[in-house]
């Protein structure tokens, strides 16, 4: 999805962009079903080698307004719960970015830490650990061929102290507040 939505607003050649696409659904979904090439270097290498691929289909250079979706996990990931905003801006001559899952789930397990109870705790911890390493990987790979993302989790919530209080927790578009202040 970070790949499709910055080269299809530029593709020279009108189809390319969803053609790649395509091939990696089929790869990913044959490696799924068969249960095959699965690990955790695997996925890692795969960052690289779609990021390469994208960055391979020739732009037309121009630049476009880069508009952002946000809000709750349907509104944001599917096309149906958003209206096709996706397809309208490409219409309107826009670029759409939407940020990938990991933050979200990050986001997610950082906010129910406070609530959690200790055993619920660590397997948030480790759950952390764990996409943020898989996202500090996509990250170098989205930077290495030049594509757009936003920095890494825990360098985001740095920067959104002051603006966005760690007191209020979220859940599948349920809002409310934390008993324990983490400040």
């Amino acid at each position: 999805m970070l790949l499709y939505n910055q080269v299809r607003p530029y593709e020279a050649l009108r189809g390319e962009t969803e053609e790649c696409r395509q091939r990696w659904i089929l790869r990913l979904s044959e490696d799924l079903k068969q249960g095959t090439r699965l690990s955790i270097h695997r996925m890692k290498n795969n960052f690289y080698r779609m990021a390469a691929d994208f960055a391979q289909i020739s732009r037309t250079g121009k630049k476009k307004q880069r508009i952002g979706i946000v809000g709750e996990l349907y509104i944001k990931y599917c096309h149906m719960g958003n209206w096709n905003l996706v397809q309208t801006l490409l219409e309107e001559g826009c670029e759409s970015h939407t940020n990938g899952l990991s933050w979200y789930a990050l986001y997610y397990m950082d906010t129910h830490l406070a609530q959690a109870d200790t055993f619920t705790a660590m397997l948030y911890r480790v759950g952390m650990r764990f996409f943020e390493g898989l996202q500090k990987e996509m990250i170098r790979a989205l930077q290495k061929y030049h594509f757009y993302t936003l920095p890494e989790f825990s360098v985001l919530k740095k920067e959104a102290e002051g603006y966005v209080s760690y007191r209020d927790t979220i859940g599948d578009g349920w809002h409310g507040s934390c008993p324990r202040d983490r400040s």
